[in-house]
């Protein structure tokens, strides 16, 4: 074996770069090259996801928002699962606060609440929960 070796290191030696080069290669076109562009593709929905609930929000809470009205911050979420946009938002108006969830490609209400802050009702309550219940499924992957 050392024979061979010496009189054939030259001939070993390409073979193992030409066996890293080939193996780096082969990582960076089947790994790494499809997961950067799975992530690019993920990060234009999400920046499509916002422009488009960017435009809900405006609609919900104007910016001549009348006077007592304090907007909710908006959250916006693409959902890869189901291939959707949502919008969450809403206001309090010191009197009850109003929540929506909307689905940002079609602008069909997913869920919405409205509950009275100084005597929510047991029907409000529900109403809350069932909303909070559709949120959390709707805003994870």
């Amino acid at each position: 074996m050392n024979k061979f070796l010496k009189e054939n290191w030259f001939k070993f030696g390409l073979f193992l770069l030409l066996f890293l080069v080939v193996a780096t290669v082969s990582f960076y076109y089947v790994f790494f090259l499809p997961k950067q562009l799975k992530d690019q593709a993920n990060h234009n929905l999400q920046m499509e996801c916002r422009s488009l609930g960017e435009k809900i929000d405006k609609e919900i809470n104007p910016p001549d928002n009348p006077i007592g009205q304090i907007p909710y911050t908006p959250e916006y979420f693409y959902n890869r699962k189901l291939g959707k946009c949502f919008y969450y938002g809403g206001y309090d108006d010191h009197i009850a606060f109003f929540q929506i969830i909307i689905d940002a490609n079609t602008n069909k209400e997913m869920a919405s609440c409205r509950v009275n802050i100084k005597e929510e009702t047991e029907l409000e309550a529900k109403q809350h929960m069932e909303f909070d219940r559709k949120k959390m499924e709707l805003f994870k992957n």
